[in-house]
């Protein structure tokens, strides 16, 4: 694909200089193989980034993952195997540009993220919440927990969340490590709903604090995405009450098969009346 693209370029006329200028240098090539390998770990992380449940501890999880790999890769200067072979055709002044270009290129990646890591920081003092198997709860980290949430006006007992990190602790290591293979809201969905939310009250407040924060706004461009194909130029008489039902629909039953919604739906007397009956068109217009 490389040399077609290289020949378009170079042989049609008007092309952008920048274009032409890139495609003539003998690094061209090179760079866009280091390139790939680079966006590779982005995409795949940014997926990651955008799935629908993430918390805020999610999130800060995805983020340091990628910076231990960009600086594992700057610390080894790391280019792919094709990169290598390329670059072993290049004159060895154009190596040495690309080695310094290389070197660069990491370093500003890293500087980047450490900048969108830094925010979370504050979060760190409940990474305690990241269960893992074999892994218990130790009450030191939970005290600074206490205190930062002490300094948000929420207030914990301390003493009823020592007992309860016992009991937890004890739950946890009869726990197979399948029952920690899941998301973190989940994770902790299920361990209140099996020792129950009576004898964990304490936790319980936390949970709620930490996975009250929004994560990303990927959910909020999801519900976009759907009123833009609802509310569209055919339809732009839609009123605000009818996109809302829309969306209410939507998004909350998008994981029910058409199958599943008529079984569900078939069940409701009531609101299948509702739906048949003329009352909610609206005879003032």
């Amino acid at each position: 694909m490389y040399e077609p693209l290289k020949q378009y370029f170079l042989s049609t006329p008007g092309v952008p200089i920048t274009l032409k200028n890139f495609f003539e240098n003998e690094l061209s090539e090179v760079y866009l193989f280091l390139a790939h390998s680079l966006m590779s770990i982005f995409q795949t992380k940014i997926e990651d980034i955008e799935k629908e449940n993430n918390s805020v501890l999610d999130i800060k999880r995805i983020l340091e993952s990628t910076h231990e790999i960009l600086v594992a890769r700057a610390n080894a200067n790391f280019m792919p195997l094709k990169v290598r072979e390329l670059l072993a055709k290049c004159t060895a002044e154009n190596q040495e540009v690309f080695k310094h270009d290389l070197k660069n290129m990491y370093k500003t990646c890293v500087e980047y993220l450490i900048k969108w890591m830094t925010p979370l920081d504050d979060f760190k003092v409940f990474n305690w919440l990241m269960l893992k198997k074999g892994q218990m709860i130790d009450f030191d980290q939970i005290a600074l927990s206490i205190h930062y949430l002490n300094g948000k006006g929420i207030h914990i007992d301390d003493v009823k969340l020592f007992d309860e990190i016992a009991s937890l602790n004890s739950f946890l290591t009869k726990q197979e490590e399948a029952f920690f293979d899941v998301m973190l809201h989940a994770l902790w969905a299920n361990i209140f709903k099996t020792i129950g939310i009576s004898r964990l009250p304490e936790i319980l407040r936390i949970c709620q604090y930490i996975f009250a924060i929004t994560a990303q706004n990927a959910n909020v461009e999801r519900v976009f995405s759907i009123m833009g194909a609802q509310w569209s130029k055919e339809r732009n008489r839609l009123n605000v009450s009818s996109i809302r039902a829309l969306l209410l629909v939507q998004y909350n039953l998008k994981s029910l098969t058409c199958e599943a919604f008529y079984k569900s739906i078939i069940k409701e007397k009531n609101l299948l009346k509702k739906v048949s009956s003329n009352i909610k068109y609206d005879k003032t217009n």
